[in-house]
């Protein structure tokens, strides 16, 4: 599972199969953190109508499968690795995180107690 921001969106393919039509879409994923990745994912089948909500910068959380595979003719001897997606939902930031406002720390107020009997 990688939260981050939706970065670019390629256009939906549709193809022939051996069951039928079918569609699949990519899209870029750019990590959150101090070192952002990104990561090319893909949809595939239904998955692909299910994207049609979502916009460029769109904060997401996404689950998907790693699939490996061995390529074929001069690429026999590579190893091709696709991403992809199995759930996407918008990221919604918990309570603590949108109390963040233009960069700044916004910090709740406690209530001061006065106290008259210091030790000291």
């Amino acid at each position: 599972m990688h939260q981050g921001t939706i970065d670019k969106i390629y256009p939906t393919k549709n193809f022939e199969t051996k069951n039928g039509p079918s569609s699949s879409r990519e899209f870029v994923l750019k990590t959150d953190g101090l070192k952002p990745n990104y990561l090319l994912l893909t949809l595939q089948g239904e998955m692909v109508s299910t994207f049609d909500n979502f916009r460029l910068g769109d904060s997401v959380v996404v689950t998907y499968d790693i699939v490996g595979r061995y390529g074929s003719g001069n690429y026999s001897d590579r190893v091709f690795i696709n991403l992809y997606v199995k759930s996407i939902q918008l990221h919604v930031p918990r309570k603590e995180e949108s109390s963040v406002v233009q960069g700044q720390s916004v910090v709740p107020e406690l209530p001061i107690e006065e106290d008259n009997d210091l030790p000291f």
